[in-house]
């Protein structure tokens, strides 16, 4: 009990120092490893999954989200999409929409997530992700699974200006 309240401690302290500005950017993306049932090949298939995104702020806790994707060797699949997320401090609550074309497939997909980002450098940040997936396609159930992510989040903000005393 005693490893949780010292953990939270820790990532609430960690969490303190955070604050993005209007039209502040955030770059960054994922690397997933996703293994899946090949519905023509009647086999489970492993796959690299790379998502990059960049995010603008439209103020201090609101940040919009511009999402590509590529899947492959052995399923190719591209995607583009669009999303938000709603900051408080470091941890945000967002959801995506895409729209996924690839090798005899064509679907879309609903992402909602909850995030945390940890802070690695000045200005760059490990993003731990929780995310459901459900892919449709002309009402048809692709995938419908939650998982957990990892990504790097790079802050492309306003640098903090030294104080003057002259």
């Amino acid at each position: 009990m005693k490893k949780y309240i010292v953990l939270i401690v820790v990532l609430l302290a960690v969490s303190a120092g955070f604050a993005f500005q209007r039209k502040d950017v955030l770059l960054g993306g994922y690397a997933e490893l996703i293994s899946r049932e090949h519905k023509t090949k009647n086999q489970i298939v492993t796959d690299l999954g790379l998502y990059p995104q960049v995010g603008v702020f439209l103020d201090e806790a609101i940040c919009l989200d511009l999402i590509f994707g590529h899947t492959g060797p052995l399923i190719r699949i591209m995607n583009v999409g669009a999303g938000a997320r709603l900051f408080h401090k470091n941890i945000y609550a967002g959801a995506s929409f895409s729209v996924l074309a690839g090798t005899a497939v064509s679907y879309y997909e609903v992402t909602p997530k909850l995030g945390y980002l940890i802070p690695i450098v000045p200005n760059a940040y490990l993003d731990l992700q929780a995310f459901y997936r459900r892919a449709l396609s002309s009402n048809k159930l692709e995938e419908d699974y939650a998982a957990v992510r990892l990504g790097i989040q790079v802050h492309l903000g306003k640098k903090p200006q030294a104080d003057s005393d002259q």
